[in-house]
C-alpha cells in the first residue's frame, strides 16, 4: 500500500518537526536529568530481578506446603517451618513490590517532571 505524495509529504514534515522538538528538548534538560533513565532503569531491573526470584520461591513452598498437607500428621514441625518460611517470603514480596513502586513514583523522568521543567522554561 502506497500513499499519496501529498500525505508523504505530509508524514515527512511532522516527523522533522517532531525531530526538532526533541533536540530542543535535549539542550532544555538539566544535565543532572540526563543519567537519571540508565539509574532508574537499573534500580527497577534489580527490584524486578528480585520480585521474580522470591515469586519463585513463594511457588516452590507453596508447591510444598500442598504436598505436605497430604502426608500424615507427624511431621507437624517440618510444617510449621515451612509456614514460617511462606510468609517470611510474602513478606518480603509485599516490601520488594512497595520498593518498585517507590521507585517508578519517584522517577525523577516522569510526565509530570518533564511537564514542570518544560513550564519553567
Amino acid at each position: 500500500m502506497s500513499l499519496p505524495m501529498l500525505d508523504v509529504l505530509r508524514v515527512c514534515t511532522v516527523l522533522e518537526d517532531s525531530l526538532d522538538q526533541l533536540s530542543i528538548l535535549g539542550f532544555i534538560m538539566p544535565v543532572s536529568y540526563h543519567g537519571q533513565s540508565d539509574m532508574v532503569g537499573n534500580e527497577v531491573g534489580t527490584i524486578l530481578k528480585t520480585q521474580r526470584q522470591l515469586e519463585g520461591r513463594f511457588e516452590e513452598l507453596i508447591g510444598s506446603h500442598s504436598s505436605r498437607q497430604l502426608t500424615p500428621p507427624p511431621l507437624s514441625n517440618k510444617f510449621l517451618d515451612l509456614k514460617d518460611q511462606v510468609h517470611e517470603t510474602s513478606q518480603k514480596l509485599k516490601i520488594s513490590n512497595e520498593q518498585f513502586t517507590k521507585a517508578v513514583r519517584q522517577s525523577p523522568l516522569t510526565s509530570d517532571n518533564l511537564k514542570k521543567v518544560q513550564a519553567d522554561r
